[in-house]
């Protein structure tokens, strides 16, 4: 049966990054377990958090704040740092 397969693509503008805002661990999970967005995996990568995890914070311009792994966090950061630099 012939089907149509669409993909929205969204761009996040970041604004800041905060490196290593909090361990990812049971009180973490237990706060955060009942929110609409738990934020237990990389909002970038995906990388489903373990315990004991940094999870690091990033602020979207017009957006919630989003929780990212420390090496996304690093690299986010450094892209914008550069970007700011530049202009």
């Amino acid at each position: 049966m012939p089907s149509i397969n669409r993909t929205k693509t969204y761009v996040y503008e970041i604004t800041s990054v905060g490196l290593d805002m909090v361990v990812f661990d049971e009180a973490y999970k237990r706060i955060r377990g009942n929110m609409r967005y738990k934020g237990f995996q990389c909002f970038n990568c995906n990388h489903k958090f373990e315990l004991g995890d940094k999870i690091s914070l990033i602020a979207i311009k017009g957006k919630t704040n989003k929780v990212v792994c420390h090496d996304c966090a690093v690299k986010l950061s450094k892209k914008l740092k550069e970007e700011l630099n530049n202009e």
